[in-house]
């Protein structure tokens, strides 16, 4: 018997799914070329990235791989989150994070958004906001993760619930409506009912 958790999940190759994907492949190969962006994971991250910073009014992307991921006209970051609303769990997740790091969050200019999509390119709502807290919250985390020994200590999760409740965050929906927002998120995320009619919508929803 196959271990679905162990092994994974075979299926037969969709010829169809194939052709289709790689015809997309060909049209974005073109923009690589164009743009001189030809890390395939970096152009769709840097593009995901760029529209979300588009929707909280930061004007400048980072077109590195490290650093932060967006940069206001003043010394104000933002470091963006993705996650998908299919998802079983909502939350931003800080990869590779080191002390340094939370300490430059604990400065109060960076904000954190966690931007939630239906797909590769239909961005729903982002939740964010700034709070210095986050950084010595994370860097508890990462020091407790040491002393257990963790193989990825740099690896942290804030919940979607703790970025509302206990830090603060707003929500900016782009391509949902509140409405549609406390709907979808009512019915997916019992840690949420509770505070469903009170979601912190900002004001230029």
């Amino acid at each position: 018997m196959n271990n679905t958790g162990l092994h994974g999940k075979f299926e037969r190759i969709n010829e169809n799914f194939l052709s289709e994907t790689f015809d997309v492949f060909a049209l974005l190969e073109t923009i690589q070329k164009k743009y001189g962006k030809t890390d395939n994971d970096t152009i769709i991250n840097e593009a995901r990235d760029a529209k979300v910073a588009q929707v909280l009014g930061y004007n400048n992307i980072n077109t590195d791989k490290h650093g932060w991921d967006a940069k206001a006209d003043t010394e104000e970051f933002l470091e963006v989150k993705q996650a998908s609303i299919s998802s079983h769990s909502i939350g931003a997740t800080f990869n590779d994070t080191t002390i340094e790091k939370t300490e430059e969050i604990s400065k109060g200019n960076v904000t954190i958004a966690l931007a939630v999509w239906s797909s590769l390119k239909d961005l729903l709502f982002v939740v964010y906001g700034k709070n210095a807290a986050i950084g010595e919250h994370l860097k508890q985390k990462i020091i407790q993760s040491k002393a257990n020994n963790a193989i990825r200590p740099g690896t942290q999760s804030i919940t979607m619930k703790d970025l509302i409740v206990k830090f603060g965050f707003k929500v900016r929906p782009v391509s949902m409506s509140k409405e549609e927002i406390s709907k979808t998120l009512f019915g997916k995320m019992k840690t949420l009912n509770k505070i469903i009619d009170k979601i912190p919508f900002d004001d230029e929803a």
